[in-house]
């Protein structure tokens, strides 16, 4: 490594340590952090191995110390395993000019991991440090796990699988194709075998055709927009030159933003006795819960209850009349037509607060059209410095703040 770093132009070392200065005599004044190798390849990790151990080895080339405030990496736990720092490790590391600083890593194979040649596991391993001058730089080494399997060229996830993502909503999940031979191979290209549908391809860099030599990485992801419920499955085809192509199976599923109200309830969390010195009184200790369609949503902006999320007005019966129209700005709400009171119906204001957090994330995944029902317990009054209170509500007509212990969908 000292005789390569010997023979480095001013270039080569910007390019690798990622510097944004020039070269001369600013750059002396600047630490710079090298690592020994751009990737750090580990093999031989069996499926009974236990924790293994890989060591990340930087040098500091500049003139002066580099004071390290972060080690992270960017895929810790993978389906195929989990990249740790080793515990003795400290990420407040300083590097004096011209010093060098082993990063000790340990990896642990999954138990669920695929087997052999469908193994291997990558991750970036990213340094932060302030360069002399209290310039933030960033140092970035890859990491590559894999068994003993015999081969050129693997990928990783060897079975892609998105994570269940909610309709209307989007997920990744990064990828990457490893070259283990001596020998340079030639991605000639990425692609999804079908090309329509709502997984997507995404190259870090310039799209294929890419050179991989031994030990280089070439990233990419896999995007999921699902637009409806159910699995979705395709085909993801590497093509290189002079060898077959590696087709991968890739599988993502479109779930629903919230259970149906048909599912069993789970045990509603507890309720706050105070949020942010705010406290409350209840209406009652009796459960409640409203139902309707979603006709119109407002963002709430009360100075006495700003943990309330959302105003989400729901109607049922003749207030979903087609001459009949309602619409909410926050803590109001108003109807306009002679058939919005014709008939029966209700029209309920909901201005809720999630007794957790994935109960908030029902409350905001509501949109227009949707039939569902809040369920919870009524709130009279938010209270410090004085009180706010939702108004009430008479004939099924009005506003309704509520702790929310489920937001379901109504079949």
């Amino acid at each position: 490594m000292r005789r390569l770093l010997g023979r480095l132009r001013c270039a080569h070392v910007l390019m690798v340590a990622l510097l944004a200065v020039g070269c001369g005599e600013d750059e002396l004044e600047l630490a710079a952090l090298l690592a020994d190798e751009s990737v750090v390849l580990k093999t031989g990790v069996l499926a009974d191995s236990g924790p293994v151990g890989m060591v990340v080895r930087v040098q500091n080339i500049g003139a002066d110390a580099a004071n390290i405030y972060s080690v992270e990496f960017d895929d810790e736990e993978q389906p195929a395993g989990i990249f740790r720092l080793d515990v003795n490790f400290s990420s407040s590391a300083k590097v004096a000019a011209g010093a060098e600083l082993n990063i000790p890593v340990i990896f642990e194979r999954a138990t669920n991991a695929p087997g052999r040649c469908d193994f291997m596991a990558i991750s970036t391993l990213r340094i932060n440090y302030l360069a002399g001058q209290g310039q933030q730089r960033e140092l970035r080494i890859r990491l590559v796990v894999t068994d003993d399997c015999p081969g050129e060229m693997r990928c990783a996830p060897a079975n892609p699988q998105l994570p269940d993502t909610v309709r209307g909503q989007t997920s990744r999940l990064k990828m990457g194709c490893a070259n283990f031979a001596q020998t340079p191979v030639l991605i000639e290209a990425i692609e999804l075998v079908s090309t329509t549908g709502p997984i997507k391809l995404e190259f870090a860099s310039a799209s294929p055709p890419r050179e991989l030599v031994q030990g280089d990485v070439f990233d990419f992801e896999l995007i999921f927009s699902p637009e409806a419920l159910g699995e979705v499955t395709n085909t993801l085809r590497v093509r290189r030159q002079g060898g077959a192509n590696i087709d991968l199976n890739v599988r993502a599923e479109g779930i629903r933003p919230r259970p149906l109200c048909s599912q069993p309830a789970p045990q509603a969390p507890a309720m706050p006795a105070d949020i942010d010195g705010y406290t409350f009184d209840l209406e009652s200790d009796a459960p409640v819960n409203y139902h309707g369609v979603v006709a119109d949503l407002a963002s709430i902006s009360e100075s006495y209850a700003p943990m309330l999320h959302r105003a989400v007005l729901i109607a049922t019966g003749a207030y979903l009349s087609d001459y009949c129209t309602v619409s909410n700005t926050g803590a109001s709400f108003r109807w306009e037509g002679l058939p919005c009171t014709e008939g029966d119906g209700t029209l309920y204001n909901v201005l809720g607060i999630g007794l957790s957090e994935a109960i908030t994330a029902q409350i905001l995944s509501a949109a227009v059209g949707d039939n569902v029902r809040f369920e919870g317990y009524d709130i009279e009054r938010i209270k410090r410095a004085g009180y706010w209170q939702d108004g009430g509500m008479s004939n099924g007509v009005g506003n309704r703040a509520m702790f929310i212990s489920r937001v379901c969908d109504l079949e």
